[in-house]
């Protein structure tokens, strides 16, 4: 008699644990992961950057203005960009000269998070035939970079 008192127990006892374990997955894969918020903005934009970054790295030099808020450094970035030709430009883009800048074996990529958006205009300005996209959010269609290619 006391054997079938606890089929019922360590019935409820499964189903609990199974209930609570679909539950989590389904919280994990189907509700959380699709934001793309589980590394923060700084990985989000890493994660949608390096894609087009490695594709243009071999004949690109990577300019990235994101000091104060993210630095190429960021760990995300070299990692899943190995071996680019990039550098942080931590000063407002006007402290530097377009000799400081060009090189003449690869073309400028200018990487700008939208905290410095302002400074694209003077980007713009100094390399007039380049070319601007902006990289946006998958989960909210929000600007996570502008870039510019030097013409």
């Amino acid at each position: 008699e006391g054997s079938l008192t606890n089929v019922p127990r360590k019935g409820v006892v499964v189903l609990m644990v199974f209930s609570f374990s679909f539950y989590s997955l389904k919280t994990y894969l189907v509700d959380y992961s699709p934001q793309r918020i589980y590394g923060g903005p700084h990985a989000e934009l890493a994660t949608e950057l390096a894609p087009i970054l490695n594709e243009m790295k071999a004949d690109h030099r990577i300019y990235f203005l994101g000091a104060p808020w993210m630095y190429w450094g960021f760990a995300t970035l070299p990692y899943l960009v190995p071996d680019a030709d990039a550098v942080d430009l931590t000063e407002p883009f006007a402290a530097y000269s377009s000799s400081d800048l060009v090189r003449s074996d690869k073309r400028a990529l200018f990487v700008v998070i939208p905290q410095r958006a302002e400074e694209l205009e003077e980007i713009m300005a100094l390399y007039p035939d380049g070319e601007a996209s902006a990289i946006k959010s998958p989960v909210d269609d929000r600007v996570l970079v502008s870039l510019y290619e030097s013409g």
